[in-house]
């Protein structure tokens, strides 16, 4: 059997010292004097993260090419290391997290003319946390964030019916294991992270794109006129299995200080499986008009980009709390352009690329309210 072989392996070693000085001039009953660093530290911790990776596939060619089937394994690793140096009075603390993970997948290829593709493929997927979340202490005890796990599935099939267009069909399905989200993205917790337990994102993406002039005009290698969108719809980011929401404080208990994201009279104990994950639009889309011309060295690109409303916290708030840290976030379109001169003689390109050109305002996050 015809086949191609890839493997490789991979070390990686970091490491960082992180120093944050309170405010000079303000604090809650502290003054910092220009210069001063006793009692004025905020932060002094020490971190470093060694991960390893080991990878091998190999792809399998059938039917003459006609079909490709690709199995793969990868193996990672992380360690990770903390020391608080300003913990115990001064003598340090230490904290340490790891991870491996071993990560199968399969991929599928069958392509019955040139011109079109059908794939599949079903692969683990992984995302370690950073060090930073991996080793967090929240009220004194390590968080040991876990890293993401998760199984991908993917059908569809690309084409190009024509010399001027061409198309990409994908349905896909991601099963979370663990999922890493903001614990509340409310009031007091700040950017804290947790493993959000099972959750399930469901969609489908299209993509497309046609020379308009090659269409009307025939084929021309000097010019083009591009028109291209891009779709995704995730008709599911939900919640699954049993999972209660990480807005659980009491609001009588925070004498109005906004350490609790919870409104009055609100339960403190609230199932949020089947809603809607945090940050998670249903719709995202970008289309484009482009114009190229290669004997001049022009290119210029025209775009809207959209994205559709967003819930902000695990309960699905729709209206907007008091501090601005929960309800929704509403949708919004951007658009933006893009213009490239390349300059023969000096063989230098000079662009100019303007975003937000109708100049929007919208909210894109409600963490900070």
């Amino acid at each position: 059997i015809k086949s191609e072989a890839d493997f490789g392996a991979r070390f990686m070693h970091e490491e960082s010292t992180r120093r944050q000085f309170q405010n000079l001039t303000s604090g809650i009953g502290l003054t910092c004097p220009s210069g001063a660093t006793a009692g004025c530290l905020g932060e002094d911790t020490f971190r470093t993260t060694n991960a390893y990776a080991l990878f091998f596939q190999d792809r399998l060619y059938f039917m003459q090419d006609k079909i490709t089937v690709t199995p793969g394994l990868r193996i990672e690793s992380v360690n990770y290391d903390q020391n608080n140096r300003q913990a115990n009075g001064g003598t340090g603390a230490f904290s340490k997290a790891h991870t491996t993970e071993p990560l199968p997948g399969i991929g599928v290829t069958y392509s019955p003319v040139k011109e079109y593709t059908f794939f599949g493929g079903v692969h683990r997927g992984f995302a370690p946390p950073t060090i930073a979340d991996a080793v967090q202490i929240v009220n004194g005890v390590q968080a040991d964030l876990a890293a993401e796990l998760s199984w991908n599935y993917e059908l569809g099939v690309r084409g190009r019916p024509t010399k001027w267009a061409g198309f990409e069909f994908t349905l896909f399905q991601m099963d979370f294991q663990n999922q890493v989200i903001s614990q509340s993205l409310a009031g007091g917790s700040g950017a804290t992270l947790t493993n959000a337990g099972r959750t399930r994102h469901r969609g489908l993406e299209f993509a497309t794109k046609w020379d308009l002039l090659d269409m009307v005009a025939g084929e021309n290698k000097n010019e083009d006129i591009i028109f291209d969108i891009n779709y995704t719809w995730v008709a599911d980011a939900n919640f699954e299995g049993i999972r209660n929401s990480n807005l659980n404080c009491n609001p009588l208990a925070a004498g109005g200080n906004n350490n609790c994201p919870l409104l009055p009279r609100e339960a403190a104990v609230v199932s949020v499986s089947g809603n809607r994950l945090t940050y998670a639009p249903k719709h995202l889309l970008t289309a484009g008009l482009a114009y190229a011309n290669r004997d001049f060295g022009f290119f210029g690109r025209v775009e809207t980009q959209c994205i559709s409303d967003q819930f902000s916290d695990d309960r699905n708030t729709v209206n907007p709390t008091p501090n601005g840290q929960r309800g929704i976030i509403r949708g919004w379109c951007m658009l933006n352009a893009v213009a490239n001169q390349y300059v023969k003689p000096i063989k230098t390109t000079f662009f100019l690329d303007g975003k937000n050109l109708l100049d929007q305002l919208f909210i894109v996050d409600r963490s900070r309210g």
